[in-house]
């Protein structure tokens, strides 16, 4: 599983270095308007309020300088090529881009267009043509330890805009060189390359545009929980989730490990993640995580539930043996092969149409008593269905998520991998987990492994929302205070 082919391995590194300029036009074409854009933000309007006006002015003067020969001249920022100017402009775009990483929320749009435009201009296209193939050999080589390569040339910083995409994606599955890889990689079924460009993805999320979105992110989620629900705008900590995920999906765990590593000892912690199997997406430190529920009072009734009508619920499965959903893949991000389907029954605070197909199921869902005002995380009624032969890869949902399963059929041979473990399939007998540990499941059995799901909030984050009167800061401060209910309910 570990072991990558060197012919792969180099065969990717070539089209990796070819495509960092995919969209070339598109970049540049945004450089031309960018270009004036950033002249007027940077040296023309009112001098923003940063908190390290002597860092700021040092890199600004000579930027600001060449803008405006540049515009003087009637060149265009991809057309520049001198060599002491691109020079100037990289190690000093670079120098301004540290310091406004430092800054909050307000700042971000400037750095967001610095970076656009330092990544079309002509300067950037010189370093990248001429050093890119070299540092990734240096970085995929996979003999070395894993370490933060050094760029004094611009290199990395250069290929931060591309290689991210915009900050308007709604999915990190979607826009820029990272979401490309990762698309190819499924659409190819090649698993092995994710850890060849999640190696990418360690070292810019802890370059100045990463950090920057990181901490503009942080800022509006303190505030705001529907923002707090963003979190693939929560740059490094989601695409770092996402990086040791894929390294485990590969084959790469030493990887992984380097990685979280890396990540506890960086002067810079954007995330409190106490195990590396438990890098949930939308990570909130202050509720209990614990990999097993079962047992927690709020949701032992949900356990009771399943196992109490497991007789009804399986009596209608076969009905949906050809339903339409079992041709289409239940998340894409992380499986395109048909392994994985899912039927849901539950969407925008009601019941859906596929209760039609499993009217006495839906029945008994009725008697819950879910309504619009429960949707405080994504709940879930819904069928989860696996291939056998099959398996859906390991990957981290969210902390404030419980999961509620019982397994109807399929279930021998078929296993839930938890936080190091590995849990057997049981027939009609229901299980809790957390959500934002990773998890994944392998069916080495002759059937599809079919179990109904239940999604549930976190029983601590909807009491501390229930307290605060439905309000976020509050809900924040109440979680903050670590209160906790008794437990632990972690054994299986």
């Amino acid at each position: 599983g570990r072991a990558i082919s060197a012919k792969k391995s180099a065969d990717l590194r070539d089209f990796v270095a070819e495509h960092f300029f995919l969209d070339a036009d598109e970049y540049r074409d945004r450089g031309d308007d960018g270009f004036e854009g950033l002249e007027v933000a940077l040296c023309l309007d009112r001098a923003p309020s940063v908190r390290h006006l002597d860092e700021w002015l040092v890199p600004l003067s000579p930027i600001c300088k060449l803008l405006a020969s540049w515009r003087a001249r009637g060149l265009k920022v991809q057309d520049v090529e001198d060599a002491q100017e691109c020079k100037v402009f990289l190690s000093r775009g670079s120098e301004l881009a540290g310091v406004l990483a430092d800054e909050g929320v307000e700042l971000q749009p400037l750095h967001e267009a610095l970076s656009a435009v330092m990544g079309s201009s002509g300067c950037c296209l010189g370093v990248v043509t001429e050093g890119v193939a070299g540092e990734l050999e240096k970085l995929l080589d996979f003999e070395r330890p894993l370490e933060l390569r050094d760029d004094p040339s611009g290199l990395w910083q250069c290929l931060e805009w591309s290689f991210w995409g915009g900050n308007d994606q709604g999915s990190p599955y979607e826009g820029g060189l990272r979401a490309f890889l990762w698309q190819l990689s499924l659409r190819q079924e090649e698993y092995h390359s994710y850890s060849v460009f999640e190696m990418l993805t360690v070292q810019f999320a802890y370059l100045p545009l990463c950090i920057h979105r990181t901490k503009a992110y942080a800022q509006k989620a303190a505030l705001d929980s529907e923002h707090f629900g963003q979190s693939y705008m929560n740059c490094a900590p989601t695409h770092l989730s996402y990086a040791i995920d894929h390294f485990f999906v590969a084959g790469a765990s030493d990887r992984a490990q380097e990685t979280w590593v890396l990540m506890k000892s960086h002067r810079w912690q954007p995330v409190d993640w106490q195990s590396i199997h438990n890098t949930a997406i939308g990570y909130l430190p202050g509720i209990a995580h614990w990999p097993w529920w079962q047992a927690h009072p709020a949701v032992k009734p949900y356990i009771d539930f399943l196992e109490r009508h497991f007789d009804l619920i399986a009596k209608e499965r076969p009905a949906l043996d050809w339903h339409a959903n079992l041709q289409k893949d239940a998340f894409p991000a992380t499986s395109n092969d048909k392994s994985w389907h899912k039927i849901e029954f539950w969407q925008d605070g009601a019941l859906t149409d596929e209760c039609d197909w499993t009217p006495l199921t839906c029945d008994a869902l009725s008697t819950l008593g879910w309504g619009v005002a429960g949707d405080i995380v994504t709940r879930k009624l819904a069928w989860s269905i696996v291939e056998p032969g099959t398996r859906f890869a390991g990957h981290s949902g969210q902390s404030r998520r419980i999961n509620i399963q019982v397994c109807v059929q399929g279930c021998e041979g078929a296993e839930l991998h938890i936080d190091g473990t590995v849990v057997q399939y049981e027939r009609g007998r229901a299980i809790a987990w957390q959500d934002g540990w990773r998890h994944e499941v392998r069916n080495r059995g002759m059937q599809p492994r079919w179990v109904f799901i239940i999604s549930i909030p976190h029983p601590e984050y909807q009491l501390a929302w229930e307290a605060s009167g439905a309000q976020w800061p509050d809900t924040l401060q109440r979680l903050n205070g670590k209160w906790r209910l008794a437990g632990p309910y972690d054994r299986v």
